[in-house]
């Protein structure tokens, strides 16, 4: 695990018109706060890539929080394109059948 990991915060970079990046760690400690800060980044309307690569700690609420994400990211008309998603992540969403639907 990586230093910047380790205190169960999320980071989000970058903005909707260039592309987001999120790291750090989405878990059930910060689920609610990083579900709105989230919300908070989404644009009126298009498509955003979404890097999740520099995410660490993972779990299946911290899962939810990005199928929640999706979801109403769809509801505003906004298509999130999420991408380089951590192994324990999609092994996750695959054992909850919603990779397809989540992942790029």
């Amino acid at each position: 695990m990586r230093p910047a990991e380790r205190d169960g915060t999320l980071r989000l970079a970058g903005d909707a018109a260039s592309g987001l990046a999120l790291s750090g760690s989405l878990v059930f400690a910060n689920a609610g706060r990083s579900l709105r800060e989230l919300l908070a980044a989404l644009p009126a309307r298009g498509s955003v890539a979404v890097d999740l690569s520099g995410l660490g700690d993972g779990d299946s609420a911290g899962l939810a929080t990005l199928v929640e994400w999706r979801a109403q990211a769809l509801d505003r008309g906004v298509h999130l394109r999420l991408s380089g998603a951590p192994e324990g992540l999609r092994a996750l969403a695959r054992l909850s059948d919603v990779d397809a639907e989540l992942f790029d």
